[in-house]
């Protein structure tokens, strides 16, 4: 009876055990996914893919983030923003994408990812023989950087907050838009006019150059044509002279 109650016992542990332990275990987060069509991530936006994604930059801008990588032509950048404290460096980074809806609108995107890095400084010391004894002097530290943690951020109401800031901004962004497209314009114009003044000024000289030389051309003819007509002119008095002295004899 003795021995069947302590095996009784025994075999409650070990599950008792198993089960603290799976309870224990880190849940895997694919778990979490369902793929649903619709998340925290996602806004609809009343504007073109170029002025939402303006507004997104300038939304992060104002809040400190800096542009790490961007893309223009994909209408997609990622930022980040850090907070130091004691040895902890905190990063905030987001990611955003604007895309055509098809019709006049954008979907965006917008994903922050919150991570925790500590420094962590290790000194460096070297071992100098005095007499029988070996002591250690110092020689400086090392830092080094460890992540210790590091998750996407899900909270609904940051992501709302988000993106009715950029809802706000988009106006803005529209008007800054349109300014640029006007001095674009402008310089465009400005350019054109510039170019072609300058094609009719090189014109303008290639026409005179060519008139000038015509010019010249009829002068130089005309002074080699005069000793000939001179000289026939000149000649002809002695040619008479001389038939009338023949015509005496």
């Amino acid at each position: 009876m003795g021995r069947y109650s302590f095996t009784k016992k025994v075999a409650v542990i070990i599950l008792t055990t198993i089960a603290l332990g799976a309870c224990s275990t880190p849940r895997s987060i694919y778990k979490d996914e369902n793929f649903s069509t619709k998340g925290p991530f996602e806004h609809h936006f009343d504007a073109a893919p170029d002025i939402t994604f303006a507004a997104m930059k300038n939304v992060i801008l104002r809040q400190g983030y800096t542009l790490e990588k961007q893309s223009d032509s994909e209408y997609a950048f990622v930022a980040s923003k850090q907070r130091q404290k004691d040895k902890v460096n905190a990063v905030l980074t987001i990611s955003a994408v604007a895309s055509n809806d098809g019709d006049n609108g954008t979907n965006g995107w917008m994903a922050v990812q919150e991570a925790d890095f500590v420094v962590n400084e290790a000194k460096n010391t070297s071992s100098v023989s005095l007499l029988f004894l070996s002591v250690p002097i110092p020689t400086g530290s090392t830092k080094s950087v460890n992540k210790e943690r590091g998750e996407t951020v899900t909270d609904p109401k940051f992501y709302a907050n988000l993106f009715d800031a950029v809802d706000k901004e988009i106006p803005y962004s529209r008007k800054e838009i349109a300014a640029e497209q006007l001095e674009a314009q402008k310089r465009l114009k400005a350019a054109a006019e510039d170019k072609l003044r300058a094609e009719t000024q090189a014109r303008s000289i290639v026409d005179k150059e060519t008139a000038d030389r015509t010019k010249a051309g009829t002068t130089n003819a005309s002074q080699t044509n005069a000793p000939v007509a001179d000289a026939v002119n000149t000649q002809a008095p002695e040619n008479q002279a001389n038939t009338s002295a023949t015509q005496n004899k």
